[in-house]
């Protein structure tokens, strides 16, 4: 991609995009008899055993109509399930509220889940940029997903932020460059689907000549012949349009294609 005589750098908008990908996810559930033990405990389904459970539990087994009973798969309400709830209530038994896989996409509380009320929120999921949420319950959001580097002024000036390696035939004025990762993007062109990376990028240097952009991707679920055909467009809003700036066809050894 070049860039003449220009004196700034901004809202250069790179995507990588892979013809006619698509990708599919699968979920894992896990259940344990514990899990539903605890869960069958939990009579009114409020996510806790407490004194609550246990006065329903009486009602029931004493033939008093009650309502908000939620206990899971039909399982019969017994006096072992009553004392349970009874003792977390007294203290002298733990809770094991930690260990049910509460929204059923494989992980519990004890096991890292952060939000047992969503299943796309877990270990295993990648972290979403700018949606404000910890995806991949790291103890952290947006992780990853904003850098800023310095970009010196000088010839042949070369920087590197997230993914994304940039090449500056000449920067005349010194400034910062920042890349953001952002989980949406303009509708693709015809006949290419969205690989899932796109970056926007903006810069306060003042630079002439070309710049030279390389993605390194993760090739993870690629076969060869989709590896092959990633590509590098950049997004004009000016026009609302896609242009194909690949200059270096897919490296697909180093995992990387240049524009």
């Amino acid at each position: 991609m070049e860039h003449h005589q220009k004196k700034a750098f901004h809202y250069l908008q790179i995507i990588i995009m892979i013809l006619l990908f698509c990708s599919a996810s699968i979920t894992h559930i896990e259940s344990a008899y514990g899990q539903l033990f605890f869960a069958a405990c939990d009579i009114n389904g409020d996510r806790t055993v407490d004194i609550t459970d246990a006065i329903l539990g009486l009602q029931v087994v004493t033939g008093i109509p009650v309502t908000d009973v939620k206990v899971p798969n039909g399982e019969e309400i017994d006096l072992q399930k009553i004392i349970y709830a009874l003792q977390v209530h007294a203290g002298a038994r733990e809770s094991q509220a930690h260990l049910v896989d509460w929204d059923g996409d494989g992980f519990s509380e004890f096991t890292g889940d952060c939000d047992e009320t969503d299943p796309n929120i877990n270990p295993d999921q990648p972290e979403i940029c700018n949606d404000e949420i910890d995806n991949n319950c790291d103890g952290e959001i947006d992780e990853g997903c904003h850098v800023t580097v310095a970009t010196p002024a000088g010839e042949d000036v070369g920087i590197s932020a997230l993914d994304c390696d940039f090449l500056f035939d000449a920067v005349t004025a010194a400034g910062e460059t920042t890349v953001d990762v952002l989980s949406s993007a303009p509708t693709q062109p015809a006949g290419f689907l969205w690989s899932g990376t796109y970056f926007d990028v903006s810069t306060t240097a003042e630079f002439t000549g070309p710049v030279q952009v390389c993605i390194n991707y993760d090739d993870t679920g690629l076969s060869a012949e989709r590896e092959a055909g990633l590509q590098i467009f950049h997004y004009n809003p000016g026009t609302s349009q896609w242009q194909n700036i690949t200059t270096i066809p897919a490296d697909t050894e180093n995992n990387r294609v240049c524009g």
